[in-house]
């Protein structure tokens, strides 16, 4: 499946549409609609077409670091919610996720050994913006305050966390276990 907003997105996509279409058409006026020009200009401006959108089809996400923004994005975006919830509520559920990344960076930055309990963190919360509900927005919401109170504490004191590193690694654990056991 090819994720269409995301191909529109680049101004390159019209305008190679543009030019496909425009070419096609030239050729064809120039050629008076000879059948092999039809056939042969049609199969290579939908090959140009064919090839620019093959580029953006990735059902599954690859793996990177979800620190990365986009790589996050792309992992939010692969999410099976896109296509049942409520424009609304994926709003709300993609803004919440959002922050958690931001908050889950920052954090990162300050104490870098902490990548991988973050990015556990930040697994749970892109398996809480799957099929959605109360139960699952309002343990988003609790990720989101529970993320920020600790990137205060750790920007607060840089290079040397308010609390011992054990004990960041700790709430990160139990912050990932309650995201785990939300149905």
């Amino acid at each position: 499946m090819i994720p269409w907003s995301r191909a529109f997105r680049y101004r390159q996509t019209a305008w190679l549409l543009a030019s496909a279409g425009i070419g096609y058409l030239l050729l064809l006026i120039g050629t008076a609609f000879h059948p092999a020009s039809v056939t042969l200009g049609g199969l290579i401006a939908a090959a140009m077409v064919a090839a620019w959108f093959r580029q953006f089809r990735e059902a599954v996400p690859s793996a990177g670091n979800l620190l990365d923004q986009d790589v996050f994005r792309r992992w939010l975006g692969a999410a099976r919610h896109t296509q049942i919830m409520d424009p609304a509520a994926r709003r709300e559920f993609q803004r919440l996720a959002l922050s958690c990344h931001e908050s889950a960076r920052q954090i990162a930055a300050q104490e870098p050994a902490l990548y991988p309990e973050l990015t556990e963190v930040l697994h749970t919360v892109v398996a809480l913006t799957e099929q959605p509900s109360q139960a699952k927005r309002d343990r988003l919401v609790a990720t989101h305050q529970q993320l920020q109170q600790l990137r205060d504490q750790v920007l607060l004191a840089p290079g040397r966390a308010v609390e011992p590193e054990a004990s960041l690694t700790a709430q990160l654990q139990t912050l990932i276990q309650l995201n785990r056991t939300v149905q």
